[in-house]
């Protein structure tokens, strides 16, 4: 936790993109600029869990340290939750394993800063606790609350817990349900299903990509195998779980046993992406191993237990000090770009110029540099950069209609110079004053990044950071050409 809450900018994918638009929705009643620019409107929203905590905390205390004040939250919800669940499911016994937990907090997915996300797989432990228990009179209105709440929270999440919900259902040992408690069921789940394709994030993206057994297996062991963690910890996790399972050291309940084997059958049924914010595979492996790790038990000698037990801390070790590496480098090249952005003035709009970026990723199309490059200077003076928010319906704050289209990022380039673009740029510039007159901007900065610089790439997930870029800001002013 402290090493979450230390780093303003600790490089998480997409926590740049999180935080400014908490800064708009918290600070739009203080801000004429921010509230000509951009819209905050909750609506009919899943995937938004974060951002409703931080609506109401944000305007307490500042909303950067806010948010690292959830980020941490997050981590201690998870790893409580994971290690209760297990004392639960193995009649108050702890196995060593659960010293992991730290780990599979700091996923790949929460590496990549899926943070409603990370909230919802913190929060389903609990969840899974409230409805695993035998029913009685309050088990349906605790079913209902945690639906809504992990609805809301992120809808990866509730898919999670409904499906092995309605496996526990089905199978638990105590006996067979009562058809009418089945068909209740399956009413009430099918009703989120129908308040999710009511909202703007389905209407928005309803594309669904299937994927082979070929692509599985492709992805089983770029994802599972050395995606989750870093390199080194993810060796050694799996020399660990592999020496445990040769041995038979690894003992699981029923109910346990029932939860892995439905997780393996979703992933090796789902598609591949998912339009629900995002791909549901790339967050499966970190399900997976969270619940890998919190299910199951050793059935060892005392000595073989205690070597777990240090293999265990050490894996965790390594994991965080990578990670912590990582951050502290990131947050370095940050204060480099902050420097640059301090000389925009106040009630400004940014857009950005990307060249000689080498190396890609998906991202990069996105923005270069994106551990960032999407919220710098926002806390010091109100600004808007442009591409900020990505999903045009999907979020709570929306850039206002027509200034998205309006003002467009300047395509990249993999080799040039700036003059080399002297044309293009101008044409760029003329086309785009007269649409942005109507809002009142007559000077736009383009924020530019020239990547043939740079001295060293530092890959965090599946975003390269680029450092020692050089960082160049042009001046636009419409009105004169």
């Amino acid at each position: 936790m402290c090493l979450v809450c230390y780093f303003k900018n600790p490089g998480f994918l997409d926590g740049p993109n999180h935080l400014a638009r908490y800064y708009v929705m918290t600070r739009d009643f203080q801000s004429p600029f921010f509230d000509s620019i951009y819209e905050t409107n909750f609506r009919l929203l899943p995937n938004v869990g974060v951002d409703f905590v931080m609506f109401f905390l944000g305007r307490i205390i500042e909303p950067g340290i806010a948010f690292r004040v959830v980020l941490g939250s997050i981590i201690l919800l998870h790893c409580v939750g994971f290690y209760r669940l297990h004392r639960s499911l193995h009649a108050g016994t702890c196995s060593p394993l659960v010293l992991l937990l730290p780990m599979t907090a700091l996923s790949y997915s929460y590496l990549l800063g899926f943070v409603n996300f990370a909230l919802a797989l913190g929060l389903l432990p609990w969840a899974l606790m409230s409805t695993l228990k035998a029913r009685n009179a309050s088990w349906w209105l605790r079913l209902v609350a945690w639906s809504t709440a992990l609805f809301f929270c992120h809808f990866f999440a509730w898919m999670i817990f409904a499906y092995l919900t309605m496996i526990w259902f089905q199978l638990r040992s105590e006996g067979k349900p009562k058809r009418v408690e089945t068909v209740a069921l399956l009413v009430i789940f099918v009703g989120y299903i129908a308040l999710y394709k009511l909202s703007p994030s389905s209407t928005e993206e309803s594309k669904v990509i299937w994927s082979s057994a070929a692509d599985k297996i492709k992805f089983f062991f770029a994802t599972f195998v050395f995606g989750p963690y870093w390199k080194v910890a993810s060796g050694a996790f799996f020399v660990l779980l592999l020496a445990l399972t040769v041995k038979k050291c690894f003992r699981l309940t029923k109910d346990a046993a029932r939860i892995l084997a439905s997780i393996i059958v979703l992933f090796l049924i789902c598609p591949m992406g998912l339009s629900i914010g995002g791909n549901f595979d790339a967050r499966l492996p970190a399900i997976f191993f969270t619940f890998l790790v919190a299910l199951a038990n050793l059935n060892a000698s005392p000595r073989l237990s205690r070597v777990v037990l240090g293999v265990a801390c050490s894996v965790t070790v390594i994991h965080l000090f990578a990670t912590g590496t990582a951050m502290l480098r990131t947050d370095a090249e940050a204060g480099r770009v902050r420097s640059v952005f301090s000389q925009v003035p106040s009630n400004s709009v940014v857009t950005v110029l990307s060249l000689n970026f080498g190396a890609a990723t998906h991202r990069d199309t996105w923005y270069p540099n994106y551990n960032m490059l999407q919220f710098v200077g926002v806390p010091e003076r109100p600004m808007h950069v442009q591409g900020l928010f990505s999903y045009p319906t999907q979020q709570p704050v929306l850039v206002k209609k027509g200034l998205q289209t309006a003002l467009p990022i300047l395509p990249r380039d993999k080799e040039g110079k700036i003059e080399s673009r002297q044309k293009e740029f101008d044409e760029w510039r003329a086309s785009i004053a007269a649409k942005l007159a109507p809002f009142g901007i007559d000077r736009v900065y383009v924020f530019v990044i020239d990547h043939s610089s740079t001295s060293a790439v530092l890959t965090t997930a599946d975003a390269v950071l680029f450092e020692d870029a050089t960082y160049k800001l042009i001046r636009c002013d419409l009105a004169k050409g």
